[in-house]
This record gives structure tokens, C-alpha cells and sequence, in this order.
């Protein structure tokens, strides 16, 4: 199953990078919102980042491995993540439309292995519609969230001085 979705924001592309690939910032989301992330490897560069996740409060769904492919700033990123016989690959692209705006494009493509899961996710493709309207409105509003972040950071520095 593939997904696609596009925003455009009103940040410059290197700060729209910044802020969508702070990973810091997303754990604490994920974690307010009931998920346990842990991080199960460090490095040098954040190739070797990868997260354990668990969404707790519905223990029969097994965790899920995540893991940073590619980190190109101030363009591209590509994770990885992987749930029993479930592989998800996300490519997400920031392209600079101007001084002052960018365009972030999300590919999510969801594949599965084994005879049970393939039935699974043929399943979820009669739902596609509605599975990429969701993910059309949550690439939004991560979109959203970066401008407000942005926003708030420079009315701060603006306060400041």
C-alpha cells in the first residue's frame, strides 16, 4: 500500500528540515500520546538512531522497530520500520519553493510478508481512501505544528533581545 501527501510551509527549507527531524521533540509527542519509545541504538550521525515502540494501553499489537535510513539535510530523510510481517518505508522531502517557503512531500509505502499479513493488508487497501485522507491530514498538521514551532522560537528570540 502507498501513501503520498504534500504541504507547503511558510519556513525556509533548512529550518523546516530542522524542525521536522528533531527527534527529541518527537519522542516527547509520541510519548505523551500513550506510546513507550525507547532508543535502542546511538551514534555518531543519526543513520544510527532506531527506536523501540509500543502503543500501551493495546499490548496484543507487538512493538515496532524504527530506524533512520538517510539524513540528507536540508532535503531528504528515509526511515525504516518494521512490526511482525509489516515493513514500512517513509521517505519525506523538503524542496524550497523559496527564500521563505517549502514543500514537504511524504511517501509512506507499507508492505507485508507471510500469508496472514498479505491478507491483512489487502484488507487495509480496500480502506485506502480513508487510510490516505487521515495520513493526508496528519503530514498536515505535523506541517502545522513545525510553522507554529517556528513561530514560537522566533517570537522568544524577539523577546528576549
Amino acid at each position: 500500500m502507498k501513501l503520498t501527501a504534500t504541504e507547503d510551509l511558510d519556513l525556509p527549507a533548512d529550518r523546516a528540515f530542522a524542525l521536522l527531524t528533531d527527534t527529541p521533540y518527537f519522542e516527547r509527542q509520541l510519548l505523551r500520546r500513550g506510546i513507550e519509545v525507547t532508543r535502542t541504538a546511538e551514534g555518531a550521525g543519526p543513520e544510527d538512531l532506531r527506536w523501540q515502540v509500543a502503543y500501551k494501553p493495546v499490548p496484543q499489537i507487538d512493538g515496532a522497530d524504527l530506524w533512520i535510513v538517510e539524513h540528507a539535510p536540508p532535503g531528504r530523510l528515509v526511515m525504516g520500520a518494521k512490526s511482525g510481517g509489516f515493513t514500512l518505508d517513509l521517505v519525506a522531502e523538503v524542496t524550497a519553493l523559496s527564500r521563505r517557503q517549502c514543500r514537504l512531500s511524504v511517501k509512506a509505502e507499507l508492505s507485508a510478508s507471510g500469508l496472514r499479513n498479505t491478507a491483512a493488508l489487502a484488507a487495509l487497501r480496500l480502506k485506502a481512501p480513508a487510510i490516505g485522507k487521515t495520513f493526508s491530514e496528519q503530514v498536515g498538521r505535523v506541517a502545522r505544528d513545525a510553522e507554529r514551532r517556528a513561530r514560537d522560537r522566533e517570537t522568544a528570540q524577539a523577546t528576549s533581545e
